[in-house]
């Protein structure tokens, strides 16, 4: 809706997910098939104003309320949950006994409800040389601390084809309940319990500062190449470590330690690295042909739990490139065909001696996918009948050589959509 000078937009979701409560999945130190439950309710208010001060100035300004209710993942269950049992926006638990040992109690169910309340204020200002853009942002959630994060950015044309940007952005990020609460256990079968996982109340959010540099030049009209540099910092990093156990919470345990998320606190972890993007497009028109390629190089360096520093990212990849290369062989056919390249990299890192652990190490990989889809133009709108497959040499990728891990391999996906 626009006013004179003002533009509004308002935008209201609701967003329901419930776990498929027939799902199984088996263990290699336990038997028997497994279930599992988590379900949320997610209410979403959005209002925004954009107001054009000038012709070379606009401001906009808007503010969300989020309300949400959650069931977060619960322990291992002996039998199917009833979805029925958890209504939207409830905190009931189910009675002990139902859905594991009578030892265990309520331990795994953790319904909750929370909210949050933000607005933002950002202006721009633009030339034909340059554009500043300034804005922050207000967060106020009902489990955590009031946020308050700027954000700047600007670019500037260094001349008719090409063009610099640079930005700085403060973010955080709230925990999900998942992780606070994730929660894993099983009875002994001899009076005692053991704790895998266990839930962590005192998590806080993670703090997000970014800086990052673009270089983009334009060779003509249908090729480009840009030149991205950055660099991340995470400040109380959500990461997994080992708790004590508090006996009047946990008087069964057949341990004094067991897994948590956990914040690294007063440390840091810095992701810094480039990315390369060259796009050629309309390479032979008769047939549209384009190709895309991507390269991304990454390093980092983190401090552990335990106190020890390690001079990388856990969870990336040093390289990561992609190529895409796609045309229309005739009207309406669309095929494309990418080849990812991705090298190795480490997870369930909790020490600096876990990296001599080969276990611990995924191996660099490369696959191809191929994608492909038909359009029909009707009167009424278009059908697009779809077909992709992943990974078609059907190669082993991202796993760990602990115990057994299967993993997807050659994979088909096909759908029919249809827009008016």
């Amino acid at each position: 809706m626009t006013i004179n000078k003002l533009k509004l937009n308002s935008f209201v979701s609701y967003l329901r997910y419930r776990l498929d409560t027939e799902s199984a999945f088996g263990m290699i130190f336990y038997p028997n098939l497994l279930y599992k439950f988590t379900g949320s309710d997610d209410v979403l208010f959005e209002e925004s104003v954009v107001y054009n001060f000038k012709e070379n100035l606009e401001f906009v300004a808007g503010l969300s309320y989020q309300y949400s209710g959650a069931m977060p993942k619960s322990n291992d269950l002996i039998k199917p949950f009833d979805e029925d049992f958890y209504k939207p926006f409830s905190t009931d638990i189910p009675e002990q006994g139902i859905y594991q040992s009578l030892l265990l109690g309520d331990f795994g169910f953790n319904p909750l409800i929370y909210k949050n309340f933000a607005g933002f204020l950002q202006g721009t200002y633009s030339t034909d040389k340059f554009t500043l853009m300034m804005g922050v942002r207000y967060d106020d959630h009902s489990e955590y601390e009031n946020k308050i994060n700027p954000r700047l950015a600007g670019l500037y044309k260094i001349g008719k084809n090409t063009s610099f940007r640079a930005s700085y952005n403060r973010a955080f990020r709230a925990p999900p309940p998942y992780k606070v609460y994730n929660s894993i256990a099983v009875d002994n079968g001899d009076g005692s319990i053991f704790y895998l996982q266990i839930p962590n109340e005192d998590l806080e959010p993670e703090e997000f500062s970014s800086f990052e540099i673009g270089l983009r030049h334009l060779f003509s009209k249908n090729i480009s190449l840009e030149l991205i540099g950055y660099r991340n910092e995470i400040s109380g990093l959500i990461t997994s470590g080992r708790k004590e156990l508090d006996p009047s919470v946990y008087p069964y345990a057949d341990s004094a330690y067991a897994n948590a998320d956990m914040n690294s606190i007063d440390t840091e972890s810095v992701l810094y690295g480039a990315d390369l993007i060259f796009s050629c497009n309309n390479l032979y028109e008769p047939l549209n042909v384009n190709a895309n390629f991507y390269l991304s190089y990454m390093k980092g360096r983190e401090s552990l739990p335990n106190g020890d520093e390690i001079d990388l990212f856990r969870n990336a990849p040093e390289f990561l490139t992609k190529l895409r290369v796609s045309a229309f062989p005739i009207p309406n056919l669309y095929v494309g065909i990418d080849g990812i390249y991705c090298s190795e990299w480490y997870a369930r890192i909790y020490s600096e001696a876990d990296l001599n652990n080969p276990d611990n190490k995924s191996d660099d990989y490369f696959t191809v996918d191929f994608i492909t889809y038909y359009k029909i133009p009707t009167k009424y709108g278009d059908f697009r009948i779809s077909l992709k497959v992943n990974n078609i040499f059907d190669e082993s990728y991202g796993g760990f050589k602990y115990r057994d891990n299967p993993q997807y391999k050659r994979s088909f996906y096909t759908g029919i959509e249809f827009s008016f």
